[in-house]
């Protein structure tokens, strides 16, 4: 080949050459994409095209919106509130004073949990880019028939978001046989499994395991599960009937043992054509409007438990 097929960092003018042509103004720095970008209702890291125009791609020359699109948000952010630099500083300011009241916790431990494919360590390599302000991966992220990640792994942030502990393990898959099961996740959130045990679906820990550990510290618990859930497999309903069951089996058992639950929508823009011009569009996007309702009725959470990526 006579040119790399991938360009390194230093070799962005033809980028940044392209974004100021479509779009006619000045490309973002690095240090904007990492911080967030403003027009968007959500953390964008890296600019690929230019900011949509919701008056211009999602509404008709005549004014009325095309099919899939709300005339009005289904959801609003704060009260007099709109996507500014300085509401996403205030943001971020909120995550990072967030603590748990014990005096024996220093960090919010948060456990993902997803079947295989929905995005989970997609997710943790955002998380991190964010905290150092640059694009950065620190796990393998792909769409395997199989889980990619088999070790629990917790990722311990650093600079902004360093008061959060995140753990990563493999998939939820649909059969009995595959990723974790109840009694895994139960262990985990209750602290009798450490970090880098390696899961094996055909030999289970329990209490026999040397691995096990019975007096977890209240430190080594999980504080908050987040279920990854894929938006095109919820927009379509294409959930089976097996991981139906298991997730219905994991909610009841984490609703017992008072575990607080969020749901995280990935693949939004994948799912909705609007979203994928323009992310302000995401609060009146029928499609994921539909995959949030189909969220929230699978995992039994309130609407306002269902957050984005």
């Amino acid at each position: 080949m006579k040119s790399p097929w991938r360009k390194q960092e230093q070799n962005e003018t033809g980028t940044k050459e392209l974004y100021r042509r479509k779009s006619g103004k000045k490309p973002p720095t690095q240090d904007q994409n990492a911080a967030g970008d403003t027009r968007n209702n959500r953390t964008c890291l890296f600019l690929d095209r230019p900011p949509g125009n919701p008056a211009t791609d999602a509404v008709g020359a005549t004014g009325e919106n095309k099919s899939g699109l709300m005339k009005t948000q289904w959801r609003k952010l704060e009260q007099n509130e709109k996507w500014t630099k300085q509401y996403a500083g205030k943001l971020l300011s909120d995550i990072q004073k967030a603590c748990v009241n014990d005096k024996n916790i220093s960090n919010i431990r948060i456990l993902l949990l997803g079947s295989v494919g929905a995005g989970k360590s997609s997710f943790l390599n955002t998380v991190a880019s964010i905290d150092r302000g640059r694009i950065s991966q620190i796990t393998i992220a792909g769409g395997a028939d199989g889980s990619l990640t088999f070790a629990l792994k917790e990722y311990w942030p650093q600079y902004k978001l360093k008061n959060f502990r995140i753990l990563d393990t493999m998939g939820v898959e649909d059969n009995v046989q595959g990723g974790l099961n109840l009694n895994d996740v139960l262990y985990l959130v209750k602290g009798h499994i450490p970090p880098d045990y390696k899961f094996n679906p055909a030999t289970q820990i329990d209490e026999r395991s040397p691995e096990f550990r019975p007096e977890p510290k209240d430190n080594e618990k999980i504080h908050c599960v987040v279920f990854v859930l894929d938006a095109t497999v919820a927009g379509n309903d294409n959930i089976s009937d097996a991981r139906r069951r298991k997730i219905k089996e994991l909610q009841t058992a984490l609703k017992a043992i008072n575990i607080p639950r969020i749901v995280l929508l990935t693949k939004i823009d994948v799912l909705c054509e609007f979203v994928d011009a323009d992310i302000e569009n995401t609060y009146k996007s029928e499609k994921v409007k539909e995959a949030v309702n189909v969220a929230k009725e699978l995992y039994k959470l309130p609407e306002n438990c269902v957050f984005f990526r």
